[in-house]
C-alpha cells in the first residue's frame, strides 16, 4: 500500500500479460487493479466526448478519471448543452464520481520529448519533486490536509 492507502491501478491488457509477477505484486500488496467488468474508466489521453458521461451512465460506471474540472476533489461532472445565442445548460450532476486529472501529475509533458511541442527530457528526480511539491501544496491548503484525489499518470513507454 502506498502511506497505508490502497489505490486502483488501470492496467491495459498488455501489461498484464508482459508483466504478471509484477501485477501479482500489485494485487499481493492491497491493490485492485480494474478487473473483468470495469467500475472506472479513464479514456486514452483523457479523450472525452459529448457522448462519453451518458455512455458510461448508461453501463454503470461509479466512477471517471478522465477530465480536469478540480485540483484535489472528486466531483460529479454534469452533462452540458451548448447554445450558441444563449447561456449553456447544466444538466444535473452525474451518479459518475469524477476522480480529476492534471496534465502537471502526468509524466508524458515533463519526460516525452516531441519536436516543436514539448520539451520534456526532465530528470526523473524533477517529476518526482514537481508530484512530491504537489501533495505538500495539497497537504498544506486544502482543509484538514483531506486530500480526496491524486491521480498520478505514467505513459508505458
Amino acid at each position: 500500500m502506498l502511506g497505508g492507502s490502497a489505490t486502483t491501478w488501470c492496467t491495459p491488457g498488455h501489461t498484464l500479460i508482459t508483466f504478471p509477477d509484477s501485477i501479482r505484486s500489485v494485487l499481493d500488496h492491497g491493490h485492485e487493479i480494474v478487473g473483468r467488468r470495469p467500475r472506472g474508466y479513464r479514456s486514452p489521453s483523457w479523450d472525452f466526448s459529448d457522448a462519453t458521461l451518458g455512455i458510461l451512465e448508461e453501463f454503470e460506471f461509479a466512477w471517471d478519471s478522465s477530465l480536469m474540472g478540480r485540483d484535489f476533489t472528486p466531483y460529479r461532472p454534469r452533462p452540458v448543452v451548448v447554445h450558441r445565442e444563449e447561456p449553456n445548460e447544466f444538466g444535473p450532476p452525474s451518479p459518475v464520481l469524477e476522480l480529476p486529472v492534471s496534465w502537471y501529475m502526468d509524466d508524458v509533458p515533463a519526460l516525452d520529448h516531441v519536436p516543436g511541442l514539448l520539451a520534456g527530457l526532465m530528470s526523473t528526480e524533477g517529476v518526482f519533486a514537481r508530484w512530491r511539491d504537489t501533495f505538500d501544496y495539497a497537504y498544506e491548503n486544502e482543509p484538514s490536509g483531506n486530500i480526496r484525489s491524486q491521480s498520478v499518470t505514467t505513459a508505458p513507454n
